[in-house]
């Protein structure tokens, strides 16, 4: 694991000092060791930072080269079927200079050339230099689990695994993108292939890059949509057919060097990968999890009884709001973007306690995409299955359920999924726009309330000139659970979750694993009807046999924090309390300070829930405030 840079069209010799700042800010993803190349006749500068999981030695140090060191390779991730791919190679007379898995790219590139990214299994983002053809390769793996961002203007261009880096370079200039900035505030996070500021792209997952002195292209080499479903086979043969991918890609994301976690929340999905990843440790794995004080998200005693029931050596500890405040301006200060998931507090605490044991952990992100887990798929089932209904009378119904419902500050209640679905009431028969209401922040009609005239306006005028923005959250297929499966994979998992538990865990120099998006299972997921898969059903037939009776049959339960508790402590809200002034939110000049204010009052006298809007805002305004801008 790695963290990677590097720029094209400046003379290196002429920012040796900045290419040092930006190995420098790329410390805390490899703090073993720091490796560059540098080409003066190309103005070419490649650099990482390594984290070593496999081969420890010097060997295996990056960038990485051919046999006639025509290629220059520098990759954050792992590959995870390099053992297979290195014999093949081998056979075809390649020779290696180390065990690290990362080397076989090199070799791959030398036969198929950017057909490689076909081949490999894993997690990755990587550049190579091809000196023959003078140009960049760069790709990021199929479902951006590995983060990577670049900049392309005026004959100079420059990447790297975090935007920070970049930044280091005096001819990036931190200026917003607004259109940016109004997609976060609909979506909680910024997607690809946008980032918060101008200039700056991501790379979106399953897509590659190369550069020439001609100018950039990005193309796709992979979608998971374009899958269709293989050979008809029932159900218990179609059970055992995960299984073996289960088990298959468990053992494969168990390859290192050096000691593998896992991390338990007493869930279906990190339970499994426990047993799963218990068949091929060496003695007991280590399990790590975190509590809370507050019982309505706490998950402890779950994690507790599978870990004994496995055998594990397990650690635990209890995330207080002591330690969300010690950690708070740490976090948000890793964040080179704004993003509204507040779960990526404990997720960097619970990062940093499994450090201590372990360098890589096993994590759970992917199965409730994979498995349409998550509580939004039985209200889509819901309204599909009663399309007949006036979905006036039910957002009715919805009503007067909400009005005998009190507002609360506990773990997600039947009266906030009420809420959460009445956000969704005026597009109930738009299964795209529902599903975006629900799991968004603040609607169309809220931001227009939320901005400042100008900046209104600066959007209005931004959108006009990029209309395609507006195609981000649509797809061509036509089964509606399907279609929300495909959205959550791409949206919410790709560009929230993932993005969380990358800067989290590598923040504290953890690298996290997810054996749930293998690509292989996910292809046979994916062509399966959604019948079989809807709320786990095959998945938990073929779990069953490994865990507790109690654990399979748990009501889903997401990995949260109590901040609407916190959040209105005499403890927490000092850190914030100047984002709600009126004085700082006028002088900033970005939104209406009476809708701020009264978003808050709301708040604390329990009149609405309004969580996720001031997470939402606190974490944009905890960006801006560390990057320094210009109000």
């Amino acid at each position: 694991m790695c963290g990677i840079c590097g720029t094209k069209g400046i003379a290196p010799d002429s920012f040796r000092e900045e290419h040092r700042a930006m190995l420098v800010s790329l410390d805390h993803r490899g703090p073993d060791e720091k490796g560059q190349f540098r080409d003066p006749e190309a103005d070419l500068f490649l650099g990482a930072t390594r984290l070593s999981i496999i081969d420890l030695t010097p060997t295996g140090s990056q960038p990485l080269f051919n046999e006639d060191k025509t290629l220059v390779l520098v990759c954050n991730g792992e590959i995870y079927n390099a053992p297979v791919l290195r014999e093949e190679l081998f056979q075809r007379h390649h020779h290696f200079y180390s065990r690290t898995d990362t080397e076989i790219i090199v070799h791959l590139y030398e036969e198929m050339g950017e057909r490689c990214l076909d081949k490999l299994k894993g997690m990755f983002a990587f550049a190579l230099w091809d000196k023959k053809k003078g140009s960049l390769f760069i790709a990021r793996d199929r479902l951006g689990i590995k983060p990577l961002y670049y900049y392309a203007e005026n004959g100079k261009f420059a990447f790297a695994s975090e935007i920070k880096t970049l930044l280091k370079l005096p001819f990036i200039k931190k200026e917003v993108d607004v259109r940016a900035l109004d997609l976060y505030f609909s979506l909680e996070y910024v997607p690809s292939p946008f980032s918060i500021y101008k200039g700056i792209r991501k790379l979106k997952p399953g897509h590659f890059l190369v550069y020439q002195d001609s100018g950039v292209k990005v193309r796709p080499y992979w979608n998971l949509g374009n899958y269709k479903s293989g050979k008809d086979l029932n159900f218990l043969e179609t059970a055992e057919r995960l299984e073996h991918l289960l088990k298959t890609s468990v053992k494969e994301h168990l390859l290192a060097d050096v000691p593998v976690g896992v991390l338990l929340s007493g869930g279906l999905d990190s339970s499994a990968l426990v047993a799963l990843a218990g068949r091929d440790v060496a003695g007991s794995c280590n399990t790590f999890s975190i509590g809370f004080a507050e019982k309505t998200f706490d998950e402890t005693k779950y994690a507790q009884k599978v870990a004994h029931f496995l055998g594990t050596r397990h650690h635990h500890h209890i995330f207080t709001l002591e330690d969300f405040i010690g950690i708070f301006p740490f976090v948000t200060g890793h964040l080179d973007e704004p993003l509204g998931d507040l779960s990526v507090f404990p997720t960097y605490f619970l990062s940093r306690f499994a450090r201590q044991h372990v360098k890589t952990a096993l994590s759970g992100e992917g199965g409730d995409e994979l498995f349409m887990g998550y509580p939004t798929y039985l209200a889509h089932k819901f309204l599909e299955d009663h399309k007949q209904v006036p979905a006036g009378l039910i957002a009715g119904l919805f009503r007067v359920l909400e009005k005998a419902l009190p507002v609360s500050s506990e773990y997600f209640t039947f009266g906030f999924k009420i809420r959460q679905f009445l956000r969704g009431e005026n597009c109930l028969r738009d299964p795209s726009a529902r599903h975006l209401c629900w799991m968004g922040s603040f609607l169309s009609s809220e931001k227009a309330d939320l901005y400042s005239p100008d900046l209104r306006n600066r959007i209005i005028t931004a959108l006009s000139e990029d209309p395609d923005q507006r195609l981000l959250a649509k797809t061509e297929i036509k089964e509606v659970l399907k279609k929300i499966q495909y959205l959550d994979i791409y949206g919410y998992l790709a560009e929230d979750l993932l993005v969380k538990a990358d800067r989290a865990s590598m923040a504290a120099s953890l690298e996290l694993r997810v054996p749930y998006l293998d690509h292989e299972l996910m292809e046979f997921v994916w062509g399966l009807p959604a019948d079989i898969i809807f709320q786990k059903r095959l998945f938990r037939s073929v779990i069953g046999k490994y865990l507790p009776h109690e654990i399979m049959q748990r009501k889903k339960k997401g990995f949260a924090m109590p901040f609407a508790k916190w959040f209105e402590t005499k403890d927490f809200f000092p850190l914030v309390e100047d984002f709600f002034t009126e004085g700082f939110i006028n002088k900033q000049g970005l939104f209406n300070a009476s809708t701020i204010k009264q978003m808050l009052r709301e708040q604390t006298e329990r009149r609405k829930d309004h969580r996720k809007k001031l997470g939402t805002y606190i974490m944009f305004q905890s960006w801006y405030r560390k990057e320094e801008l210009p109000l």
